[in-house]
């Protein structure tokens, strides 16, 4: 409404003042609800500021979560992330735990959209699925984060292959800026194809599991050390296939995914968890 647009614009002002944001900022959160008295944010509850914060991106409610300990506790709000997750993702709410964490839900769907991808690949679903639009060779998609340590685990579902040609490869590159167009011919990628099942890693081929195909899921498990090297290994509809690489080295990993046929359509899940 014009009201809720005016006290947002209000606190916005407010936010920008060199006199509020020294204090903020130098002092870190040890401010209160008190640091707003004689503001014009003083006459609003919680509920009110709560309804105003609905309306701003995530970036926007994480500054506002800095401001102070009063508004940081209304800026994690279960309630905000809730809403912030449900109209930005196509999340299916059935399938989370009663007690998820919607803040760190939020930030995990968006590390795993799909950020870079080739002109033939159309990215569509909160960037969570990726399209083969165009007969040509393999085209790529990447996800937005990469990981330098910890274990990680991540699902794709297939909701597309075509029959005659399953030419889809799901792995991990440590370039993110090559030249796409294929990652899995590269050195600088590990993946799991789904024709035959094998492994690849610089365009050579190895006997790896069974292929697979549309309504499967594959996971992914990526564990990276600190000295620069890490492991990955795939699961099948909720079994294990084993550990495929060993001793990937790089400074950085990142999800992608090959594919070559069109219409091949495939959908990253962040909200599953490693079985």
């Amino acid at each position: 409404s014009m009201d809720q647009d005016h006290l947002l614009q209000r606190i916005t002002s407010h936010l920008s003042s060199p006199r509020k944001t020294s204090e903020v900022f130098v002092n870190g959160h040890d401010h209160s609800r008190d640091d707003f008295i004689n503001s014009p944010i003083e006459v609003l509850g919680p509920d009110c500021l709560l309804n105003i914060f609905g309306f701003v991106n995530a970036k926007t409610l994480m500054i506002i979560g800095q401001v102070c300990r009063w508004w940081s506790d209304l800026a994690g709000s279960q309630i905000l992330w809730r809403q912030m997750v449900l109209r930005t993702f196509p999340v299916p709410e059935s399938e989370l735990d009663s007690e998820v964490d919607w803040k760190a839900l939020f930030v995990r769907y968006r590390s795993l959209q799909f950020t870079r991808s080739e002109d033939f690949m159309m990215l569509s679903g909160g960037y969570l699925t990726a399209t083969k639009t165009k007969l040509s060779y393999w085209s790529s998609a990447v996800a937005r984060v990469g990981w330098t340590t910890g274990r990680h685990y991540w699902e794709i579902r297939i909701d597309q292959i075509a029959a005659s040609n399953k030419a889809i490869m799901i792995g991990v590159t440590n370039d993110k800026q090559a030249k796409l167009c294929g990652f899995y011919q590269r050195i600088s990628a590990w993946a799991y194809y789904s024709f035959t099942g094998q492994k690849y890693h610089g365009y050579e081929p190895k006997a790896y599991a069974d292929g697979y195909g549309t309504g499967d899921v594959i996971g992914v498990q990526l564990e990276v050390n600190e000295n620069n090297t890490a492991s990955l290994g795939f699961w099948k509809n909720g079994e294990f296939k084993g550990v495929a690489f060993h001793h990937l080295t790089g400074k950085k990993f990142w999800p992608f995914v090959d594919m070559h046929n069109v219409k091949n359509r495939v959908t990253i899940l962040p909200h599953r968890i490693e079985p």
